[in-house]
């Protein structure tokens, strides 16, 4: 059995959701879907954060999460998961500029 298949799966389906997201922000792609599908597509970064630090955990037995490094990404990981609950919680919406928007989905 490989101890690392976990970790492995963990890690694709992070870098699957990435890929996704990147392939997604190609401007003919936006301007299709539109600016509301996007942002929400957009929103996906942080199911494929929650896989990376799966990823994390299981590779190597946690090897590291041992070391500064691994706990200092494992703490800003917990803390933008936990600002966005709160974001969601306080229904706290980023409104978006005019700008913005047609930038994203200028023809």
């Amino acid at each position: 059995a490989n101890e690392n298949l976990l970790a492995t799966i963990f890690g694709t389906v992070a870098l699957l959701i990435l890929l996704a997201i990147v392939i997604i922000t190609l401007p003919r792609i936006v301007k299709k879907i539109g600016f509301k599908k996007w942002k929400s597509t957009q929103r996906a970064a942080y199911i494929a954060l929650a896989f990376i630090v799966l990823h994390f955990i299981y590779f190597e037995n946690g090897y590291f999460l041992k070391s500064n490094l691994g706990k200092t990404v494992l703490i800003l990981s917990l803390t933008t998961f936990a600002f966005k609950l709160l974001s969601l919680a306080l229904k706290k919406k980023k409104k978006h500029s005019k700008l913005e928007i047609t930038h994203l989905t200028k023809p």
